[in-house]
């Protein structure tokens, strides 16, 4: 009984923080957009130092030259995001919208060619996302400030609400 509270307040307060963050990530979206391109850089550089380093451990020089390659890229991409996070915060929101869009499509294109008992609701899924999509492009270059923000905000809170509901129904 008693590791069963103890894993409901763990579950009650990381909803609670998850939570809190969602909301100043929400009141936030430009530096919270900002400050996930600057990690994603990081992590970026990191992951093509680490691939770098154990491309000098191979076996074979295939090898060695792919994971060396494959390093560059890596560290070469990182660099690129910590040297314009607001650009490349803007192009993965072109990119995020043109998914969207192109998603949707496909959606409704194939909730009409299969019979499916389910098929509205694919249909209308595809048609949010195709207006999402086009909404995001419109304010584009602008959404690209703030989209990516926005989406990790409500993220956080969608978490920090879902670990709550558990810790209340545990």
């Amino acid at each position: 009984m008693k590791a069963l509270n103890t894993e409901r307040s763990r579950f009650m307060i990381s909803g609670i923080i998850m939570i809190i963050l969602g909301i100043i990530a929400l009141r936030h979206t430009v530096i919270s957009s900002l400050v996930s391109i600057v990690m994603l850089g990081i992590i970026l550089t990191a992951g093509g130092i680490v691939e770098i380093v154990r491309s000098f451990h191979s076996q074979t020089a295939t090898k060695t030259f792919y994971r060396f390659a494959l390093g560059l890229l890596y560290a070469g991409a990182g660099l690129f995001m910590l040297a314009k996070p607001g650009i490349n915060a803007m192009s993965l929101t072109l990119v995020l919208s043109a998914l969207l869009i192109a998603s949707g499509i496909v959606r409704i294109v194939d909730s009409i060619m299969h019979k499916t008992d389910y098929k509205i609701w694919r249909i209308i899924n595809g048609i949010i996302s195709i207006i999402i999509g086009i909404m995001i492009w419109m304010q584009w270059p602008y959404s690209g400030l703030w989209f990516i923000g926005l989406v990790i905000g409500i993220e956080l809170m969608v978490t920090g609400f879902t670990s709550l509901a558990i810790a209340l129904i545990a």
